[in-house]
């Protein structure tokens, strides 16, 4: 099905997805993976994604050089793809809706031609889509989808590129962990928190004793899972806070259905001075699990590499083995998770893939002196992961409000 589009942007997919969106959790094998380019995928199937082949499509027109519009609509459940043409590094991409161009809330995407994300935004008013390309690429591509909270609408938006833009340099992060104590904490515009000092009792009476090996142990997974990239992890234990730019990561509190929260996804890194929290206190209800505190430590670990990847610029991924995954179960958190390239949540976008180290090594660079660190599973059975996607759950905060203005 093809829709309206000036000279230059071909309409590429038009794509009904009414089963896409999964449960809270996905069976352990296989899962409800909505493949790429717009097949849909029911529940259950054992689907995978094949970003990496050719779409079948055609050949588009002549590229944007200066402006042209894409008008169309979506609903709820539906996504459309625009084909915008070549891009070279260094171009600067905007799309806005013009005035009284949108009857509704919109979430818009960048993709390159193996369907990689490159930029997203959430569009209502004046806010524009805007990136600026890190590497050439053969085709450039805009999603439109409705927003989550929305039923969709029609919209026109404009597509202007500019050349020759400055590429903006990777920016080092520096990660300061809190494990102390903590007043009226606001992170992602919620109410504030107040918390203890961490604290191995807090996770459950079983590691009353194991305070020190528990924080210890979080800090070298976070490490491991950064090591190949530029991020400096210090912790409060160090003493006092660093002395250049750095965001944090507080460890305490509590906050009913969720394990972790971030200020934001912050698209290539943009701001260093950031915020997210682990909540300590929620973990006590997977005291359960019967876990080592290696394993209750590794479960910590990976929300907060989760909730720090937010603040780095990465999204929610659907692969119980990515650290931005939300479709796992709790068992799945206690396995050592890593990013990689997967299949993006359907909340982020309905289609595509979202490919971590590369994002991570635009945002805040490689760190050509590491060596990755070898992955390691717990001893909890397939059996057993397969029973606690009924049985037990999870949440990650940033989802809770996403495409909030």
């Amino acid at each position: 099905m093809r829709h309206t589009a000036s000279a230059g942007i071909l309409v590429v997919l038009s794509c009904t997805l009414p089963a896409c969106v999964p449960a809270t959790l996905l069976p352990a094998e296989g899962g409800d993976l909505t493949a790429v380019l717009g097949d849909t995928v029911a529940a259950g199937d054992a689907a995978t994604p094949q970003a990496d082949a050719p779409p079948a499509i055609e050949p588009s027109g002549a590229p944007v050089t200066d402006l042209s519009r894409v008008s169309g609509a979506v609903s709820r459940g539906e996504y459309r793809l625009y084909e915008l043409g070549t891009g070279a590094a260094g171009d600067e991409w905007v799309v806005s809706a013009e005035v009284g161009g949108l009857s509704g809330s919109f979430v818009l995407v960048f993709f390159d031609p193996q369907q990689n994300l490159l930029m997203r935004t959430f569009v209502s008013s004046g806010s524009p889509l805007r990136h600026i390309l890190r590497e050439p690429v053969e085709r450039l591509y805009l999603g439109v989808m409705p927003a989550n909270s929305g039923p969709g609408g029609s919209f026109t938006l404009d597509v202007r590129r500019v050349s020759s833009q400055p590429i903006p340099a990777p920016q080092a992060q520096v990660a300061w962990l809190n494990f102390g104590s903590g007043t009226d904490v606001r992170v992602n515009g919620r109410e504030g928190v107040s918390f203890v000092s961490f604290d191995g009792v807090l996770l459950g009476s079983a590691y009353a004793d194991y305070t020190q090996l528990i924080k210890d142990t979080i800090v070298a997974e976070m490490r491991a899972d950064y090591a190949g990239y530029n991020v400096a992890i210090y912790t409060s234990d160090d003493g006092s806070s660093p002395a250049d730019a750095y965001s944090v990561v507080h460890f305490g509190g509590s906050s009913a259905g969720l394990l972790g929260l971030a200020d934001n996804v912050d698209n290539y890194n943009r701001d260093l001075t950031q915020m997210a929290i682990v909540y300590i206190n929620e973990f006590r209800a997977y005291e359960s699990m019967n876990l080592s505190p290696e394993e209750m430590a590794l479960m910590v670990a990976n929300v907060a590499s989760h909730e720090l990847g937010h603040l780095l610029g990465l999204y929610h991924t659907r692969d119980p083995d990515d650290l931005m995954d939300t479709t796992g179960s709790a068992w799945d958190l206690t396995e050592d998770q890593a990013f990689s390239r997967t299949a993006l949540e359907p909340t982020v976008f309905l289609t595509g893939m979202e490919d971590s180290p590369r994002l991570l090594a635009h945002g805040v660079g490689y760190n050509a002196a590491a060596k990755p660190a070898a992955r390691r599973k717990s001893p909890v059975s397939r059996a057993m992961r397969r029973f606690a996607h009924e049985e037990l759950q999870y949440t990650c905060g940033t989802c809770v409000n996403l495409d909030q203005p």
